[in-house]
């Protein structure tokens, strides 16, 4: 009855899958009617990561791993994972997450018929992986995310903090809405999805069932999903240009024609980019790099290495 979907690209998920399991078995020997499929859909990585996956999913019951023949980008290796489920609850979980609670499929299945939408959370982790500062930007990102990770704003703001981190939704209710597949990098797939929920006025509902974020990139890689996600941004257009603060700001400052001077400053996105990756990155610096990255997008203006 629940199909556990986990989409992958040149991740090693073992351990995830390992934890999932022994907690489904328990559901099914509590629950006669209980049953559940495991679905693993990696997004055509080097046969380094499939192999080493197929050898964890041969020895893990009801699991199987689907490779994608070629690269199909984040939206169309998810919408593969839909079409595969055979049971009627999906719950979605990004392979870079980790479970540290022995009840969290129990309490999704308990809580499955009290929304539309059960979102489960998030949690990062307090320390880098490596202890250096390469690492800065994103964990600062991260923990100052925090105070809108708490149960009490989530439910507050059940679309604006909606994630496919960690969710779960009935099968009909996704193959109606899907990702998008222009969607194929990082950034704004469940921003969208979010959107369309509200639009429809199908409810949310935020339990306190979190998993941790172990997928912590360096500051250069935060950096680049960052751009991409501004790309995905301006791809997509609406409704996300009316929803974001990032857009309606850009708009003010093209009212203003400022935009265009602001995205070709280049000293000063080279200077912004260098606190950035460096080992005491301002979060505030952050958000003035994005506002500039955008302008630039807009302007067609090349972003990156600055």
């Amino acid at each position: 009855m629940l199909s556990i979907l986990i989409p992958t690209y040149r991740y090693d998920c073992t351990e995830l899958l390992k934890d999932i399991s022994i907690q489904a078995n328990a559901l099914k020997r509590e629950f006669d009617d209980f049953d559940y499929e495991i679905i693993v859909a990696d997004d055509c990585s080097e046969s380094l990561y499939t192999e080493t996956l197929q050898r964890s999913i041969s020895e893990i019951e009801n699991c199987i791993l689907f490779v994608q023949e070629a690269n199909m980008g984040r939206a169309a290796n998810r919408n593969k994972l839909i079409e595969m489920a055979r049971f009627p609850w999906l719950l979605f979980i990004d392979a870079d997450a980790q479970v540290f609670r022995t009840d969290f499929l129990h309490k999704y299945w308990m809580r499955r018929h009290k929304a539309n939408v059960v979102c489960g959370g998030l949690e990062s982790p307090k320390d880098a992986p490596v202890n250096d500062g390469n690492y800065t930007l994103r964990l600062c990102y991260e923990q100052a995310a925090e105070a809108h990770r708490t149960l009490e704003w989530r439910n507050k703001h059940p679309y604006a903090h909606f994630t496919t981190f960690n969710f779960l939704i009935r099968k009909d209710l996704m193959a109606k809405y899907r990702f998008d597949s222009r969607i194929k990098d990082y950034g704004h797939e469940d921003t969208l999805l979010g959107c369309r929920l509200q639009a429809d006025g199908e409810n949310i509902l935020h339990i306190d069932n979190p998993l941790l974020h172990t997928g912590i990139d360096t500051n250069e890689q935060f950096l680049n999903k960052t751009n991409i996600a501004l790309q995905n941004l301006v791809k997509l257009n609406d409704p996300l240009l009316n929803q974001l603060p990032i857009s309606r700001l850009y708009r003010k400052l093209k009212d203003v024609q400022i935009d265009r001077l602001i995205a070709h400053q280049e000293w000063l996105y080279k200077k912004l980019r260098k606190n950035l990756l460096g080992t005491h990155p301002s979060l505030f610096v952050f958000k003035v790099y994005k506002v500039f990255t955008f302008c630039r997008i807009q302007n067609g203006v090349s972003v990156g290495a600055g």
